[in-house]
């Protein structure tokens, strides 16, 4: 049982065809990778997919966790109102993070719908477009309940050690699960890019490409700072507590892509333990 694979996904909207449109062009590499992606976890027959995204509701001090029992979204902001999501939330496993999280003395917090709402502007208690643009293209294959977990502004080692959680939960509650860590790497690639263009973003995808190709998982929890900030990431803390689920066995890793057209970096790879 337990985490049987994990996935690093991008979530930009445009790769999702009725928003892309005739964008989707340019992002062909990420969308055939998703694609392969999402054969290749359907393949371990998850019963619980575990997402983390960097735009779900968060708490800065503290790790969330989504405990409603339905879950609902869709790309209505995203110009396609007729994409809509509804998902069965695990909650009996979301409740067993809670517990395994809080005994090894990580802060965390449970989420219900208000809860969310009250901490997303954007979203309400929907879920964002971290969780809906992954699911996208999973949910062909893989039709089973979710959890959703949000980020926090606590360290790298504490996401890593939440990471630890989840999979001890996960094998307490007896779930074969998927961890899916969504999120993009630099928004600074070219002049343009979203958050304005720094050099050191293309450095910060190197390294981050780098060490999951080299399966030096622990690098990506001492990047340098400056180099992170200059970078304008939004998916290490994601990527690290997926690391964390493979804590007693470190996975193998294979990047399936890489590309950066619209000036942010998009990366999908494919995690398993290894043997």
């Amino acid at each position: 049982m337990s985490i049987a694979a994990g996935c690093i996904t991008p979530h930009p909207p445009i790769i999702v065809p009725e928003v892309g449109r005739g964008q989707t062009a340019e992002v062909e590499a990420t969308i055939a990778a998703m694609r392969d992606l999402s054969g290749r976890l359907a393949a371990h027959e998850p019963e619980t997919l575990i997402v983390m995204s960097p735009h779900s509701p968060y708490a800065p001090t503290a790790i969330p966790i989504r405990t409603d029992d339905e879950l609902r979204g869709s790309f209505a902001g995203f110009r396609a109102p007729q994409v809509t999501f509804e998902f069965r939330s695990d909650v009996e496993l979301a409740e067993a993070i809670l517990e395994h999280a809080r005994d090894a003395g990580l802060l965390v917090t449970p989420m219900g719908p208000e809860e969310a709402a009250a901490s997303s502007a954007m979203y309400g208690a929907e879920l964002d477009h971290g969780v809906l643009v992954p699911l996208y293209f999973l949910r062909e294959r893989i039709d089973v309940p979710i959890v959703d977990l949000g980020v926090s502004f606590l360290p790298y080692d504490v996401h890593y050690r939440l990471g630890e959680q989840v999979g001890a939960a996960t094998d307490a509650v007896g779930r074969r699960a998927v961890f899916v860590a969504s999120g993009d790497l630099s928004h600074r690639l070219i002049p343009g890019a979203p958050a304005g263009y720094d050099p050191r973003g293309a450095e910060l995808d190197r390294q981050i490409v780098g060490a999951l190709e080299a399966r030096d998982y622990e690098r990506l929890r001492h990047l340098d700072p400056e180099l992170v900030e200059a970078g304008g990431e939004c998916g290490l803390r994601s990527i690290v507590t997926l690391t964390g689920c493979f804590a007693e066995t470190p996975p193998s890793c294979e990047v399936l892509s890489y590309e950066g057209p619209f000036g942010v970096g998009y990366a999908v790879a494919y995690m398993r333990p290894a043997g």
